[in-house]
C-alpha cells in the first residue's frame, strides 16, 4: 500500500512539473531566457559593463566590441557582424518589464536607417537576453516614463530618418513602447521635427514643372502627469513655395502657409494607448478611442485631403474611419 502510495505521489510530481515545464516553454519570452541562460556566450556580465565604463579607452573598446557582437547573435542580426566596428552603441538602465527589477537596455545603430534594441534582465550577476525591439529607425537617445497604476516604464525612444542623401526629407520623431502581452509594442508617435522638399507637380499633376514645395514641422512635446499622465503637442507647421529649374536654394523659398494648433493625448489604461478621446461607431454604437485626426496631420497640411479619425477599438484594432461616422464624445 505504501509503495503504491509513494508511486502515485511520484506520478503526481511528474505531471505538475511537465505541465510547468511545457507552460514556461509557451512563453517565446522565456525560450529566450533560457537559451541565454545556459549560452554563456549569449550573456553580458557585470564585469563588462564596468569595463564599458572604464577610463582606459582600450578596455572600453573592447568591451564594447564584445556588447556588440554578443547582442547581435541574440538578436539573430549575424550580417552586422562584419561591421560591427561601425555600430553605434549605448546603454541604459531602466525598469521597463514587470518584474520590478532594473534591465539593460542595448540599442544599437546599425546603419543610417536601421537600429534595434534588446532588452537583458538581471540574473545573479549577469545580465540575460529577454526581448527586442527591432526594425526601427537610429534611436538619438532614450528616455524612461513610469506607466500609470503599473511598476514599471515605458521606453520613450527619440528615432531620426534622414534621407538627405538621395532625397530631401529629415525627420525627428518620439516614438513610445510598452511591454504587453510578452511583447514590446508601439502606443504612440509624433514628430519633433521634419523637413521635407519636393517637387508640387507630385502632388498635383497640373502644377508648374519648375515650382517645389517645401514643408517644415517644429513640434513642442511635452509631458505632464497633473492630474493624469498626458502629453500636451504644440504644432508649428510651414509651407513654403519657390520656382527652379534643379533644386532651389534654402533662400529661393518663400512662406506661403503656416498652422499652429495644440493638442493633449491622455493615458487610457483600458486601450493601453494616449488618446485624445472617446467616441461611439454611429453605424454600431460600438464605444471606441480616438488615435488622432489626420484632418491635423502634415500630410493634410501638404495638401492631401484627409478627414478621418485613427480609432482603436476595445480589443485593439487599430483603423482608419471617416470622422463623420463617429460621434465624439469630446465634443
Amino acid at each position: 500500500m505504501f509503495k503504491q502510495l509513494r508511486l502515485m505521489l511520484v506520478m503526481h510530481i511528474l505531471l505538475i512539473t511537465t505541465f510547468l515545464l511545457q507552460h514556461f516553454f509557451d512563453s517565446h519570452n522565456n525560450v529566450m531566457t533560457f537559451k541565454s541562460y545556459v549560452s554563456p556566450q549569449q550573456k553580458i556580465s557585470q564585469t563588462l559593463i564596468n569595463h564599458f565604463y572604464s577610463t582606459d579607452e582600450n578596455i572600453t573598446n573592447e568591451a564594447k566590441e564584445s556588447i556588440i557582437e554578443i547582442t547581435l547573435k541574440n538578436l539573430s542580426q549575424h550580417q552586422w557582424l562584419a561591421y560591427r566596428e561601425y555600430v553605434d552603441l549605448k546603454l541604459y538602465t531602466a525598469n521597463v518589464l514587470p518584474e520590478n527589477n532594473l534591465e539593460l537596455i542595448v540599442s544599437l545603430n546599425l546603419s543610417k536607417d536601421q537600429a534595434a534594441l534588446a532588452i537583458y534582465r538581471l540574473i545573479g550577476d549577469e545580465y540575460i537576453y529577454t526581448s527586442k525591439i527591432e526594425n526601427i529607425a537610429p534611436v538619438e537617445k532614450i528616455d524612461f516614463i513610469p506607466i500609470p497604476g503599473l511598476e514599471y516604464d515605458f521606453i520613450v525612444s527619440h528615432q531620426l530618418i534622414d534621407e538627405r542623401l538621395g532625397g530631401f526629407f529629415i525627420e525627428r520623431f518620439i516614438k513610445i513602447y510598452m511591454y504587453s502581452d510578452s511583447h514590446f509594442k508601439s502606443i504612440w508617435q509624433e514628430t519633433k521635427f521634419s523637413e521635407e522638399i519636393y517637387r508640387l507637380r507630385l502632388l498635383n499633376p497640373s502644377a508648374p514643372e519648375d515650382r517645389w514645395m517645401k514643408v517644415t514641422v517644429n513640434n513642442l512635446i511635452r509631458f505632464e502627469s497633473n492630474p493624469t499622465l498626458h502629453i500636451i503637442l504644440e504644432t508649428n507647421q510651414k509651407k513654403f513655395s519657390a520656382f527652379h529649374e534643379t533644386f532651389p536654394s534654402a533662400n529661393s523659398f518663400k512662406l506661403e502657409d503656416s498652422f499652429r494648433g495644440i493638442e493633449t493625448f491622455y493615458w487610457h489604461p483600458t486601450y493601453q494607448h494616449f488618446v485624445i478621446g472617446e467616441g461611439l461607431v454611429r453605424a454600431t454604437g460600438n464605444t471606441v478611442a480616438i488615435l488622432s485626426d489626420t484632418a491635423d496631420s502634415k500630410e493634410s497640411f501638404s495638401g492631401y485631403s484627409l478627414k478621418n479619425y485613427r480609432i482603436i477599438t476595445p480589443d485593439g484594432k487599430i483603423e482608419y474611419i471617416p470622422k463623420d461616422r463617429i460621434i465624439n464624445s469630446n465634443h
